[in-house]
């Protein structure tokens, strides 16, 4: 996932499993960050030698970097469930709360 995903503000992806596209607008947050992160030219999230993840590597990164935020280990083994519960947390509206 990169910079070419990105469109009109809405980072844009088709999941490999599936095959459904996914449509996830960039918060003004989440669009600073990336503007302020070097990354490569196809990938977001790069390795220490500036590398793309494999799907394995990324998933135990994943893991890493959420136990070092304090998130639940067994949450974290679930990236989509770990991404739900990230969305609930910054986004109460996605609850359907007012």
């Amino acid at each position: 996932m990169g910079r070419q995903h990105v469109r009109n503000g809405e980072l844009v992806v088709r999941q490999g499993k599936t095959g459904a596209q996914l449509t996830l607008p960039i918060r003004p947050e989440l669009q600073a960050i990336l503007d302020a992160t070097p990354s490569g030219d196809m990938t977001f999230l790069v390795t220490k030698s500036c590398g793309q993840y494999s799907s394995n590597d990324l998933g135990e990164r994943f893991r890493a970097w959420c136990e070092e935020a304090g998130l639940c280990v067994r949450l974290a083994k679930s990236r989509d469930k770990t991404l739900k519960y990230l969305e609930l947390k910054l986004n109460p509206l996605s609850r359907g709360g007012h």
